[in-house]
């Protein structure tokens, strides 16, 4: 009679899979185009994008532009994203009423093929904030996000940029707001 010890037993425990030695495989090439960018505040202009400070990048032929937004250098499908942060404060008791607030974020896309002056539409998020009217007189802060991603096929030449609701609102503290790109295809 043969007893075997449960290191010993060749059957695998379905619950436990053996990951193979070697380097960790990454399905995000080095190769493709890639752009992270971060809200940052500009004086007389409001949101602006920051393409190379904190945890900002671009990669393998991604431009950034502030008046003409985010080139990617390749036609194909594009992951994207955009995050806005938000806040605000309620008005003190005895003031106007507080009124509902729709803040939107949204995506476009200029150039290429869509011409110079017609951009179009990719992604577009929205939040509506009701701020409740602070009783002990003195606006108490609030804090919301509008954040989306999809996919979408650029052709190359092609310039995605941000369009917001509410500037003056916008949170730029580290990691409130930011927008991007990754070719995925």
């Amino acid at each position: 009679m043969t007893i075997l010890s449960p290191a010993a037993d060749s059957t695998p425990d379905p619950g436990v899979q053996q990951l193979p030695k070697g380097e960790p495989e990454t399905d995000l090439n080095p190769e493709l185009p890639a752009a992270h960018l971060i809200g940052a505040w500009m004086s007389g202009q409001g949101l602006s994008w920051e393409a190379s400070q904190e945890e900002a990048f671009l990669r393998s032929g991604a431009q950034f532009s502030p008046t003409h937004g985010l080139a990617l250098p390749q036609d194909g499908v594009y992951y994207l994203y955009c995050h806005v942060g938000y806040r605000g404060r309620t008005p003190p008791a005895g003031r106007s009423r507080a009124r509902s607030l729709t803040l939107r974020s949204a995506l476009y896309r200029a150039g290429g093929a869509y011409g110079r002056g017609s951009p179009e539409l990719l992604l577009e998020g929205a939040e509506t904030v009701t701020p409740v009217v602070d009783p002990i007189g003195y606006g108490s802060l609030w804090y919301t996000s509008v954040g989306f991603g999809g996919l979408a096929q650029l052709r190359s030449g092609e310039r995605v940029y941000v369009n917001i609701s509410h500037p003056d609102m916008v949170d730029y503290r580290r990691g409130k707001t930011f927008f991007g790109a990754v070719m995925v295809g």
